[in-house]
């Protein structure tokens, strides 16, 4: 007895076994046009971010000059300012104008004790280092005179005394 088999196929395995034939290479060209497509959306978006960037760099400068001449001016008012209230506090303390300058201080109180303690230093007011030759009041003339004042003391002009004031040889 002889047992005969009959060559049967050979079985299915694997991933393919019962699965529809798949065609790779409709399959990779789906995918090549996808990748493409996004690829092409990147690149718009990049495009677009690089334009958004320029102009927000654009208009970050022109922010930053106009803030730049802002600071600037605040600053010339601030020393505009300290000047004017310096030549107030010499003003008040009649400090003269060369020494106005070199008061130290920020506000008002501090600037009137500098020129206090300036006034120690120099020791004397504008007033007092005047002297005697500067007038402080206008004088009133009264009437014209010519080049010399008379003396209305008559011993002066006795004319012994006279001869007696001019030197001899």
């Amino acid at each position: 007895m002889a047992e005969e088999t009959a060559p049967t196929a050979p079985e299915a395995t694997g991933p393919e076994a019962g699965a529809p034939q798949v065609d790779h290479a409709a399959e990779a060209e789906k995918w090549k046009a996808l990748a493409r497509k996004h690829e092409d959306g990147f690149k718009a978006a990049r495009t677009e971010l690089d334009t958004l960037r320029a102009t927000a760099d654009t208009s970050k400068t022109e922010v930053q000059k106009l803030t730049e001449k802002v600071a600037s001016f605040e600053a010339k008012q601030a020393e505009a300012e300290l000047r004017a209230l310096r030549a107030e506090v010499a003003s008040d303390l009649n400090l003269p104008k060369a020494l106005a300058a070199r008061l130290v201080g920020a506000t008002k109180e501090e600037l009137e004790a500098d020129g206090a303690e300036l006034l120690k230093v120099i020791g004397k007011t504008a007033e007092e280092k005047a002297g005697p030759n500067v007038r402080t009041q206008p004088t009133v003339r009264r009437g014209l005179s010519g080049g010399g004042s008379p003396t209305p003391n008559a011993e002066t002009l006795n004319p012994r005394e006279l001869a007696k004031q001019i030197p001899r040889r």
